[in-house]
């Protein structure tokens, strides 16, 4: 059954919409992530806390091999996440507003 050119506008408009929400949602969670990691960091400094002779706060690759957490070896661990759903989002917003644009087009023919 083929969907109607309104049907197939909607739903691709609807995946913008979710795409912009969860790419909004996931930078004001990162946002805040980052005020509650700079007070815990000031805490962390003034109370003298060292993990293994390391700040709890320094990059999370020196974190990892004090701990001796072998993962951060791995480059999927290495990829920056934020950018990755960012670019992933914006991605699929595309592939609907494009859906959205073909539809016109053919509708218009």
């Amino acid at each position: 059954m083929l969907i109607h050119g309104s049907h197939r506008m909607m739903a691709s408009g609807l995946i913008i919409l979710v795409s912009f929400v969860a790419a909004q949602t996931m930078a004001k969670h990162r946002a805040n992530e980052l005020t509650d990691s700079l007070l815990l960091e000031s805490l962390e400094k003034n109370c003298g806390i060292l993990i293994d002779g390391v700040p709890p706060h320094s990059k999370p690759v020196d974190r990892a091999y004090a701990m001796k957490n072998d993962q951060f070896k791995k480059c999927c661990v290495l990829m920056r996440s934020f950018r990755l759903w960012i670019a992933a989002f914006i991605l699929i917003a595309v592939v609907a507003l494009s859906v959205i644009i073909l539809t016109i087009l053919h509708i218009s023919m």
